[in-house]
C-alpha cells in the first residue's frame, strides 16, 4: 500500500514538472516573439543605432534557441549591420536555423556555401533540397540546377525535371525555360 501512495506521488510530480516545463517554455517562446517584433521594428527604422538595438534583441531571443531570432542575426552578419559583414558568421546563424527547419535559412546557407571558396556543392545542394522540401520555390529551381549540372551529385535530368516542375508549381516561372531544354 504505501509503495502504491509513493507511485502516486511520484507520478503527480512528474506530471507537475512535465506542466510546468510546458509553461516556461511557452513563456520563452512568447518573451521571444516579442524580442523579435521589437528587434524588427528597430531594424525597419534603418539607422546604425537602431540596427545595434536590434542585433542586440535578436542576440537575446537567440539564447532561448528561437530559429527566427538566428535567421536574422544571419541577415545582419551576412549585410555588415551593426557587425562587420561576415558569411562565415551568417553561415553559423543560418545553421542553426536551417537545424531546426527554417526554409529561408537553409536557403542562405545553401548560398554561402554554394558561393564559398572552394565551394561546397555537396552541403550546398543538401541545404537548397530542404528548404525546396519546405516550400521554397528558388530552393527548387537551385536544386534542379544542381541535379542538371552534377554539382555536389551525379547529372540526373529527371531530378532536375522534378525540382523544375516543382519550382514552377510554387510560382517560379523561370524554371518552365530549364524545364523546356531537357
Amino acid at each position: 500500500m504505501k509503495f502504491s501512495t509513493f507511485f502516486r506521488t511520484v507520478l503527480c510530480l512528474c506530471a507537475l514538472l512535465c506542466v510546468s516545463s510546458a509553461a516556461v517554455a511557452r513563456q520563452d517562446s512568447a518573451s521571444s516573439d516579442a524580442l523579435i517584433t521589437r528587434g524588427l521594428v528597430a531594424w525597419k527604422k534603418g539607422k546604425p543605432q537602431d540596427f545595434a538595438e536590434a542585433y542586440r534583441l535578436f542576440q537575446e531571443a537567440a539564447k532561448t534557441n528561437n530559429a527566427d531570432a538566428q535567421f536574422h542575426l544571419g541577415i545582419m552578419h551576412m549585410e555588415g549591420q551593426s557587425v562587420p559583414p561576415s558569411d562565415k558568421e551568417a553561415a553559423l546563424w543560418f545553421k542553426r536555423a536551417a537545424d531546426q527547419g527554417h526554409t529561408n535559412a537553409q536557403f542562405n546557407l545553401a548560398q554561402i556555401l554554394n558561393d564559398s571558396r572552394p565551394p561546397s556543392y555537396t552541403e550546398a545542394l543538401r541545404w537548397f533540397s530542404e528548404a525546396a522540401k519546405g516550400g521554397h520555390a528558388v530552393a527548387a529551381y537551385n536544386t534542379g540546377l544542381f541535379y542538371y549540372k552534377g554539382k555536389g551529385t551525379q547529372k540526373d535530368a529527371k531530378k532536375a525535371a522534378d525540382y523544375y516542375q516543382l519550382a514552377i508549381d510554387r510560382g517560379y516561372v523561370l524554371a518552365n525555360h530549364n524545364l523546356a531544354l531537357l
